[in-house]
C-alpha cells in the first residue's frame, strides 16, 4: 500500500485544483486473487468524498495493486482519509 499512496495522493491533489475546499474519506473494497492481483475494486459502506472523477481515479490507482501472494481470494477492506 505504500507505493500506491503516491497514487491515491496524486487523485486528491487533482480533485482539490477542482474543489479546493474538498475533505472526506473513501472506503476501498478490493478482491484479490491467490497470485496477490486485485481483480476488483469498488467504494464501500462509509465513503463520503462522492466525487465521480476522484473516486474514478482511486478505483483505477486501487486496481493497479499488488499484495503478496497468499494462494487464495481475499477480500481488503482500505479506508483512507483526505484533508486539505
Amino acid at each position: 500500500m505504500r507505493d500506491a499512496k503516491q497514487a491515491f495522493a496524486a487523485c486528491y491533489e487533482s480533485l482539490l485544483k477542482r474543489a479546493p475546499a474538498a475533505a472526506g474519506k473513501i472506503v476501498l473494497h478490493m478482491t484479490v486473487d491467490g497470485q496477490g492481483s486485485v481483480t476488483q475494486a469498488s467504494m464501500g459502506e462509509g465513503t463520503t468524498l462522492n466525487e465521480a472523477s476522484f473516486m474514478a481515479c482511486e478505483l483505477s490507482a486501487a486496481r493497479t495493486l499488488h499484495f503478496p501472494r497468499v494462494g487464495a481470494e481475499t477480500t481488503i477492506r482500505y479506508p483512507l482519509a483526505f484533508t486539505p
